[in-house]
């Protein structure tokens, strides 16, 4: 109908899959007041808030110390873990607060101990596995971030995944975004 017509439309909806298939520029709103726009694909990859990462698709958290900062790549500390961050210019001060939003289809599961060379890596237990058809939901307690989901398609699985099982969760440091940290 808006190919067709060639008007304006506003659609309001809460189906988040519905806002990123039918629009070309999303609002996302929180208690009456606009928290980001931007194009679809912008606020689901780069969300400005953790509210807008939780809101549009599911997110881990990660909410650390700096640690030191450069313009581009940010090395911050969660409980004791240092993990390293993409930065696009934003100014850090070493002790300052810091939040992560992690999607759980940019995790990477992988065998425990495996050495990763050039990103994060986070050890943990598995302690819940869902299978979604196409996709597994794999939920891993980690000592230093707590609980993480990972995200993954079950046709690319190569671990026999059970509960209990140690594993470890890699990304790499251009995987998240730092938010501003509004506490979802």
């Amino acid at each position: 109908l808006h190919r067709r017509v060639g008007t304006t439309f506003v659609y309001v909806t809460h189906d988040q899959e519905e806002a990123l298939s039918m629009s070309d520029r999303v609002a996302i709103m929180n208690h009456g007041r606009t928290v980001q726009i931007g194009a679809p694909a912008e606020l689901y990859e780069q969300p400005a808030t953790a509210f807008a990462a939780d809101f549009l698709g599911k997110s881990n958290f990660l909410r650390g110390t700096v640690v030191s900062a450069s313009e581009t790549e940010v090395t911050y500390e969660v409980a004791g873990q240092r993990l390293r961050q993409s930065n696009t210019g934003q100014k850090f001060d070493p002790g300052e607060g810091l939040a992560i939003a992690l999607r759980p289809e940019k995790l990477e599961l992988v065998a425990a101990n495996r050495k990763q060379s050039d990103g994060n890596v986070l050890s943990g237990r598995i302690t819940d596995v869902t299978y979604l058809g196409a996709n597994l939901e794999v939920t891993v307690m980690t000592e230093s971030a707590g609980e993480l989901k990972a995200g993954l398609g079950a046709w690319q699985n190569r671990l026999a995944l059970e509960v209990g099982q140690l594993v470890d969760l890699a990304w790499a440091p251009n995987a998240a975004v730092i938010v501003d940290d509004d506490e979802t």
